[in-house]
């Protein structure tokens, strides 16, 4: 069972005690007035039941809840530090990937063109060209 189905389970029987205890204490006032001889006998047997009243049923709830927030915090805390580092691997390949896309396109624009002038970039020659290349291959955005 998970935290969800335990809190669930918890509190249906919460308030099944509730309805049991004021179920009985509605039928103990009919009988207050009218069943002075069936009472006694019946609130002696009522006694050594092992009825819950609403303050042990709550301070139960409270320790189980207290235990399970000790228990499964743990597991939320991994989960969430395990989703942080992927999303930081995700963001880490976009900028490297917008990386190797801006160097490949000031190299497309250094590229030596017929009508060069004083104010023409000088090439881009960039030594690991072909590495560049085979990182975008696996991009599923092809910008060659």
């Amino acid at each position: 069972m998970d935290e969800e189905q335990y809190g669930i389970n918890y509190w249906y029987k919460r308030k099944i005690s509730n309805v049991n205890y004021t179920g009985l204490a509605k039928i103990m006032k009919k009988y207050k007035r009218t069943g002075g001889l069936l009472r006694l006998p019946f609130i002696q047997k009522v006694l050594e039941q092992p009825f819950l009243t609403t303050d042990l049923i709550s301070k139960l709830v409270k320790e189980c809840e207290t235990t399970i927030e000790a228990v499964f915090p743990a597991e939320e805390d991994a989960e969430r530090e395990k989703e942080a580092k992927e999303a930081i691997t995700v963001a880490g390949e976009g900028i490297f990937r917008n990386t190797v896309a801006a160097l490949l396109t000031m190299q497309e624009i250094r590229r030596g063109s017929s009508t060069e002038t004083l104010l023409s970039l000088p090439p881009l020659n960039l030594r690991d060209s072909k590495l560049i290349h085979s990182v975008l291959l696996s991009s599923p955005i092809s910008i060659l």
